[in-house]
């Protein structure tokens, strides 16, 4: 992208550029994002903790690249069972300190409110409007819609008409790898994790895909 003169946001292992308190970029894949005080971290925590506490590692599977709505290029790992039973795990034990608040922004940087009633407007999406109301986040893939895609986001255009060509990136299967610890991070701009407040490791082996 930087060859071609349309550089990233922001580089992976890299601290997000004019953020003097930013940590380096980490790597990552989402599991969930809500809001909450810094006087509640320590309840998030504990409750992550617990849930890494009884959850194996999972074997992460490189199936595909794709560019996300904004043209950022991601690599999609293979949905299995094992990755779904970790984020439902994860969301009832975190979703309730939510307390039904509302991040201001999406990764993008758009508004949320904004984002609703424009979904409400429209029609254009029922699953993903009704996934905001309910959960703040709409990548779950819960009863009623499975929306979850574990993908990790490697670069972000500052141009968001710019696509890279994915037919020059590395093939997914060299991404193969085990996710050995669920970790609680601070989003950032462009769906960036720049902050580690706190990582636990999966208890056992990975579970047969």
């Amino acid at each position: 992208m930087r060859s071609l003169a349309h550089p990233s946001a922001f580089q992976l292992g890299c601290p997000f550029p004019a953020d003097e308190d930013a940590h380096a970029c980490a790597p990552h894949v989402s599991l969930f994002m809500l809001q909450v005080d810094e006087s509640e971290l320590g309840e998030v925590l504990r409750a992550v903790a617990g849930v890494a506490s009884s959850s194996p590692a999972i074997t992460a599977t490189g199936q595909l690249w794709a560019h996300n709505r904004h043209g950022a290029p991601e690599l999609y790992f293979h949905r299995s069972p094992q990755w779904m039973m970790l984020q439902r795990a994860v969301v009832a034990a975190v979703a309730p300190l939510r307390r039904g608040r509302l991040r201001e922004t999406d990764p993008a940087g758009l508004a949320l409110l904004d984002l609703i009633e424009a979904l409400w407007r429209d029609g254009s999406d029922p699953a993903r409007l009704r996934q905001l109301l309910a959960w703040g986040y709409d990548e779950i893939a819960d009863a009623a819609d499975d929306r979850f895609r574990p993908h990790l986001t490697v670069a972000w255009p500052i141009d968001n008409t710019f696509r890279v060509d994915l037919n020059g990136l590395p093939a997914p299967a060299l991404f193969d790898g085990v996710l050995t610890d669920l970790a609680v991070f601070r989003l950032w701009s462009n769906g960036t994790c720049t902050r580690r407040h706190g990582g636990y490791p999966l208890s056992g082996k990975p579970a047969a895909n």
